[in-house]
């Protein structure tokens, strides 16, 4: 009898061990491991390698998503950018069609992952698309809860991110600096929320930090230096508190401290501080920065063998992607010290690797630029459409409400409503006028004065003088000159003088070869080929064209009208 009651017991507890087991699978273990691989994630790559392949042995769809979310992050903080982002678009492609909430967070984490990866590798127009994608996931969540709003600083953050990276600084601060005083407001107050708030608190100062050193060097103004520098500390004081500590904040804090040191041109300090980099890296992979600073410092310091040798060890390194600033920077370095080495051939060729980059960040940000336009612009189309629609509704309302009052009282409803069409047809009329004008005044960007000015300057110079006859002027080499998009100097040029660019120069190119032939017979005995040249075409039949056009008149029938 004993033995059966021991046998029944023990029984129950096993049945009971299972049941409670299978539960903490069902949710917990989830809950649980998603923690641990959050937490070692930046500190431990075995342990968060253990921790992924217990996400995907759970059984379940959610889990094994999230687990590749994490080996994504794991692949981007080991440099393997193509392996990260094979693993974010096989996971897209495979949740595209779910609408779960759980899915919806794991696409955000991926769009995230791929905004990171394309900003690093410096194709914005790529990247600034994949926050376009975050952010629609963003708001088709219901419940707008504290995750909707911590990702949603997130977005703004990166939105201000890619703002800075096209040059629009002020843009940039007026997001981050707003967001920053929104973090404790999102944020809980236990121990995992006060973490991440002071992880986000720190990022936004460190992104206010780096808006200000490119300020810095457009402007070449030491307070936005000391701007940089004063964000920088503040951000490495938030991340001193973390608990429990982040292994990489330290050296993390000394690249930057080494960018103030050099954008001071203190070079000197700048090696003595890169140098420091091996007594405090704990594990991370500090070789691309220290590559690259080493090749800025050496050059600026005239040490041509070591800037030599720096510059081909970052470039010949297998293991990192170089973002294509990094590149510009370092082939423009190259190219000065091979000329100035007298080795022409190997200056040569990083010139043109330098150009070819430039040509290829310039093309990538004008994209990006147009992105930003169309989808401020389609923001306001889909604002004056939901006005619009509220007017029907009020309108239908107002009609109901009118026609109930003239089956009451016939006459005085009669002539109430005659009174109140009179009111809605000029309140319409009125809301119409005024959206149409809110449209056409959102459809021109809302470009900084200083910058209008700028523009219209290098054009009033360009009038003043005979640079438009360049056989290379166009609307980009004032962009160039200028350090600012085509598009913006378009969109001035237009604004003031009412017609295109090229429209404009063309004009005054072929005014110009006019009144030379009437002026200087010497011009009469040029080549048609020789005409075109003298006002910039290398093309005898693209300047026939363009004369004929702007005339009536082919230039040898124009000649013959002069001989006449």
């Amino acid at each position: 009898m004993r033995k059966s009651i021991f046998f029944i017991l023990l029984f129950l507890n096993l049945f009971s061990f299972s049941q409670t087991k299978t539960n903490f699978n069902s949710s917990d273990s989830i809950s649980l491991y998603n923690k641990k691989c959050l937490f070692f994630i930046n500190r431990n790559q075995d342990s968060i390698k253990y921790y992924i392949r217990k996400l995907k042995n759970l059984n379940n769809e959610c889990s094994l998503y999230q687990a590749y979310t994490y080996e994504a992050k794991l692949a981007y903080l080991n440099r393997n950018y193509k392996k990260t982002e094979l693993i974010c678009k096989k996971v897209l492609l495979k949740i595209k069609n779910n609408e779960d909430f759980c899915f919806k967070a794991i696409k955000i984490s991926i769009y995230t992952r791929l905004f990171w990866l394309k900003k690093k590798l410096g194709e914005y127009n790529i990247a600034y698309n994949y926050l376009m994608e975050q952010e629609k996931v963003l708001n088709s969540l219901v419940l707008k809860d504290k995750f909707y709003h911590t990702n949603k600083l997130s977005f703004k953050n990166h939105l201000a991110i890619i703002k800075s990276e096209l040059g629009f600084y002020d843009e940039a601060l007026r997001i981050l600096k707003p967001t920053l005083q929104l973090i404790d407001k999102v944020y809980r107050k236990d121990k995992i929320g006060a973490y991440h708030s002071l992880k986000f608190k720190s990022n936004i100062l460190n992104s206010i930090g780096n808006v200000y050193l490119s300020l810095s060097k457009k402007n070449q103004n030491l307070h936005y230096i000391d701007s940089a520098s004063f964000y920088y500390k503040k951000g490495y004081n938030v991340a001193k508190k973390f608990n429990p500590p982040h292994k990489d904040s330290e050296i993390i804090y000394n690249f930057k401290k080494t960018k103030i040191l050099i954008a001071k041109e203190e070079y000197s300090n700048a090696l003595k501080s890169i140098n420091n980099y091996k007594n405090i890296h704990n594990g991370y992979n500090y070789n691309h920065y220290e590559y690259f600073q080493k090749a800025i410092c050496y050059y600026n310091l005239k040490n041509a063998d070591s800037t030599i040798f720096y510059s081909n060890k970052l470039l010949n390194n297998k293991k990192t992607t170089c973002r294509r600033s990094t590149l510009i920077a370092l082939y423009d370095i190259l190219s000065n010290q091979y000329n100035n080495l007298k080795k022409i051939d190997s200056a040569f060729k990083y010139s043109k690797l330098t150009m070819l980059q430039y040509e290829l960040a310039k093309k990538n940000k004008e994209k990006t630029f147009q992105l930003l336009y169309e989808n401020d612009f389609n923001r306001v189309i889909k604002l004056n459409k939901e006005i619009k629609k509220q007017s029907n509704r009020n309108q239908n309302y107002l009609i109901i409400v009118f026609s109930f009052i003239v089956i009451l009282v016939f006459l005085l409803g009669y002539l109430k409503l005659k009174k109140e069409n009179k009111k809605k047809i000029s309140a319409i009329n009125k809301l119409n006028s005024k959206t149409q004008e809110k449209q056409t005044i959102k459809k021109e960007y809302n470009i900084d004065i200083e910058l209008e000015n700028q523009i219209l300057s290098a054009i009033e110079k360009i009038n003043g003088s005979n640079t438009f006859l360049k056989s290379d002027f166009s609307v980009s080499s004032i962009a160039e000159e200028i350090n600012t998009n085509s598009t913006y100097i378009s969109f001035v040029f237009n604004k003031h003088y009412k017609k295109s660019f090229k429209q404009f120069y063309t004009k005054k190119r072929i005014n110009y070869i006019i009144e030379k032939l009437k002026t200087n017979t010497e011009y009469k005995k040029y080549s048609i080929q020789a005409l075109g040249e003298e006002i910039g075409y290398t093309n005898a039949s693209a300047f026939s064209r363009a004369f004929k056009k702007q005339t009536g008149l082919t230039p040898s029938s124009f000649l013959k009208t002069l001989e006449n």
